[in-house]
C-alpha cells in the first residue's frame, strides 16, 4: 500500500486529486497505523501506541516479515541479529518463556529489549536475560537517557529498524527503509523525534528491515528482502 497512491497530473489539480483519492481509503486499524516523518533528510516509517495497552512477544520463523501470520491488529517487525541460511540468534532470545538461543554477545556494548508484562530496554549488563520470557539481545542502544547513546560515525549505512520508548509512555516501532543510513545518523535522528524518546535499541537491519501492520481493513506492510529467524510482534490488549 505504501505506493499505491500518486499525484495523477502535475500542478494544483494533481494535488487535489491525490488528496480526494487517499481520504477515501479506508483506515487498515484505527489502533495501530504507519506513520510517516522526515527527520535530518531521513524519511522514517513508524508506528507510535500507548506501551501499557499493548503485549509483546517473540516469534520465531524463517519466512519474511510480512508473511508472519498473526490475529489482527498487530504490528509485526523483524528483530534481532541471526546468522546465515540456517537462521542461528546471533544473541540471546527468549520466546514464550522458551530459550532459543542463549548466546550473550558483547555484554559490555549491547543491550536487550524485554517484556515481562512491560515493554523495557536495557543495557545487557544491567539484566541476565534470565527473567523475562520475550527478549531478544541486540546491538547498540541508539538512545540512552533521552541522548544519543552512538559518539561515532562509522559511515556504514544500511536500512534500519529500532524499538523504542518515549517520554509520554509510548512505544514507538521505527525503520528507515528509503534510504540507507548509518547507526549514528539513526541515533542523531532519534533523538529529535516527538515527544521525546528516552531510550531506543537498534535491531537487525539491511535487507532484515520491515513492518507488517494487521488490521480488520487488511494489512499494511514494507517487508523486509530477505527472510529473518525472529520477528517482534505487538499486540493490542
Amino acid at each position: 500500500m505504501r505506493y499505491a497512491y500518486a499525484v495523477l497530473s502535475a500542478g494544483i489539480f494533481g494535488i487535489i486529486i491525490f488528496f480526494a483519492h487517499t481520504a477515501t481509503q479506508p483506515r487498515i486499524h484505527d489502533f495501530f497505523q504507519l506513520q510517516r516523518a522526515t527527520i535530518q533528510g531521513i524519511p522514517f516509517t513508524f508506528v507510535r501506541v500507548p506501551s501499557q495497552a499493548v503485549t509483546m512477544r517473540v516469534a520465531v520463523t524463517s519466512s519474511t516479515v510480512a508473511a508472519v501470520t498473526t490475529a489482527a491488529p498487530a504490528v509485526v517487525v523483524n528483530g534481532g541479529y541471526f546468522a546465515g541460511i540456517d537462521f542461528i540468534p546471533a544473541g540471546f532470545v527468549a520466546s514464550g518463556g522458551k530459550k532459543i538461543s542463549e548466546r550473550l554477545f558483547d555484554k559490555d556494548k549491547s543491550g536487550g529489549l524485554f517484556y515481562n508484562g512491560a515493554i523495557t530496554i536495557e543495557d545487557a549488563v544491567q539484566n541476565n536475560f534470565l527473567q523475562a520470557p520475550e527478549s531478544i539481545q541486540s546491538y547498540p542502544i541508539l538512545i540512552r537517557a533521552g541522548k544519543s547513546a552512538v559518539e561515532k560515525d562509522s559511515s556504514h549505512i544500511a536500512r534500519r529498524t529500532a524499538i523504542a520508548l518515549d517520554a509520554a509512555g509510548n512505544v514507538v516501532i521505527i525503520i528507515a527503509d528509503e534510504k540507507e543510513i548509518s547507526l549514528y545518523e539513526f541515533s542523531q535522528a532519534l533523538a529529535e523525534f516527538q515527544p521525546h524518546i528516552v531510550t531506543a535499541i537498534n535491531l537487525d537491519g539491511g535487507a532484515s528491515t520491515g513492518i507488517a501492520v494487521h488490521g480488520t481493513n487488511g494489512t499494511e506492510s514494507i517487508d523486509s528482502y530477505t527472510p529473518v529467524a525472529n520477528v517482534v510482534i505487538f499486540e493490542k490488549k
